[in-house]
């Protein structure tokens, strides 16, 4: 197929037509779509280009319906998109700059006092006397 040809596919493909009905509106045979897209890399690159975006077309108005509601829609945008944590989707790792504990620990005896305080936590006598 000449690239002139190439590009009338890809937009056939575009607008909903099979590789087959592209062909076939095109007077071209299956076999030279198909030798082209074995052949030329370029070619197939774009044709998985635009099958990526109307699967997003689809996804898209799978999420349009799921958000109007649509229990099915629902079910299969999850499926399809299911969120960090659900069904072996690795959960985002939250991890701590630092730990609560360790901040602690870093702290004078007043200064957990104040904090403490600060905080109105109630610090027996016996413990005030002594640390300060």
């Amino acid at each position: 197929m000449t690239n002139t040809e190439q590009r009338d596919v890809l937009q056939l493909v575009q607008k909903g037509a099979s590789p087959m009905g592209a062909c076939q509106q095109m007077g071209q045979t299956t076999g030279s779509f198909l030798r082209t897209f074995t052949e030329k890399e370029s070619f197939r690159d774009e044709y998985y280009a635009v099958m990526t975006l109307l699967s997003q077309n689809v996804l898209m108005a799978l999420y349009r319906q799921a958000m109007e509601g649509s229990v099915s829609a629902q079910t299969n945008w999850l499926k399809a998109m299911p969120p960090p944590g659900w069904d072996g989707v690795p959960a985002i790792e939250h991890v701590p700059l630092f730990s609560f504990d360790e901040t602690l620990d870093d702290l004078s005896d007043d200064e957990l006092l104040n904090l403490a305080r600060a905080m109105e936590i109630e610090v027996p006598t016996a413990i005030e006397k002594n640390g300060s």
